[in-house]
């Protein structure tokens, strides 16, 4: 996974308005779910580990892939422009190694743990590629099952 950048993303990133980077960057706003990230499930890497196993030991099919930010839809309406930007900026200079951490896709392409890495990939180019685990399970479904396995509070 190579991480592409301009620029001209990386001075638009320096210069985001609003709390809410959707506000600033429309394209992350497109497509959500409405979820407020407060009522998501929060998984830390071990909880995505156990979690994972959880759902292949009954059967649910998940697929490690690296697919593009572009292809992908957030679930939750609100991010924060500042770990967004301190992640943009982190992964461009080659600072920021969780980046690389997959994140957790439904089948229909909803993300359930990752937004803000894929907001930051996403940043800084529609091309850029993110590790995903993409479950078999509609969101939904995957969102009440997580919670099961989700260790923190938003």
């Amino acid at each position: 996974m190579s991480i592409r950048w301009s620029t001209a993303a990386v001075n638009r990133l320096k210069n985001v308005s609003h709390r809410n980077i959707a506000r600033s960057i429309k394209v992350l706003g497109e497509g959500h779910r409405g979820w407020v990230r407060s009522r998501l499930p929060q998984l830390e890497k071990e909880d995505v580990e156990r979690f994972v196993d959880a759902l292949r030991d009954e059967g649910v099919q998940v697929v490690s892939s690296e697919e593009r930010v572009d292809d992908l839809k957030p679930t939750q309406k609100h991010m924060d422009s500042e770990k967004v930007t301190k992640m943009a900026l982190d992964a461009a200079s080659g600072k920021f190694s969780k980046i690389r951490d997959p994140i957790l896709v439904s089948r229909d392409g909803h993300i359930l743990d990752g937004h803000h890495r894929w907001a930051a990939l996403r940043t800084l180019s529609p091309g850029n590629t993110l590790y995903t685990l993409r479950v078999d399970l509609p969101i939904e479904q995957l969102i009440s099952l997580a919670r099961i396995y989700a260790t923190k509070e938003a």
